[in-house]
């Protein structure tokens, strides 16, 4: 069964920048809930437009806390 957390995203074309030069790794976010939540740069890859990455998405992952996918919700 696949558990999930959404949560919104606001990084501009700068903030993006630094991700794709190497400089970080992890976007950290909040959960609609109020939790912190860190996830990996490159599964937001495809999100990516000339403004940065903007938006709601819902990330599913198993009980072990192993990634499954991600959509945009908004």
């Amino acid at each position: 069964m696949a558990n999930k957390a959404i949560i919104t995203v606001n990084l501009t074309s700068e903030q993006v920048k630094q991700y794709y030069m190497g400089q970080k790794n992890r976007v950290q976010a909040y959960t609609d809930d109020g939790q912190s939540i860190s996830v990996p740069y490159d599964i937001l890859l495809e999100f990516v437009s000339h403004q940065g990455i903007y938006g709601r998405f819902e990330i599913r992952y198993d009980d072990g806390g192993k990634f499954q996918g991600i959509s945009r919700i908004s």
